[in-house]
């Protein structure tokens, strides 16, 4: 599942001022025998592993992921994700 991660940054605009900006980074993720593995995508297309995440917690126990898109929200709330 390809998604994209907005959180918060600053640049540098033309008058050396630096502002908010959000920055958006490409991503993949995979749900393999129960392991979230989630992926950074660069400009370029190659891709580096960022997450290796074998369960959730849930009142402190390992628990299981239901779903590719649970992993995925998990991962969005864990790096403060901005949007929907």
């Amino acid at each position: 599942m390809n998604f994209d991660l907005i959180t918060d940054g600053v640049e540098i605009d033309e008058n050396d001022n630096v502002v908010d900006t959000l920055i958006t980074t490409p991503c993949r993720a995979e749900l393999t025998d129960g392991v979230l593995i989630v992926y950074i995508i660069f400009e370029d297309g190659t891709e580096t592993r960022r997450v290796l995440q074998p369960h959730k917690f849930v009142a402190g126990v390992a628990t299981p992921w239901e779903s590719l898109e649970e992993g995925v929200a998990w991962f969005k709330e864990a790096h403060d994700h901005k949007g929907a």
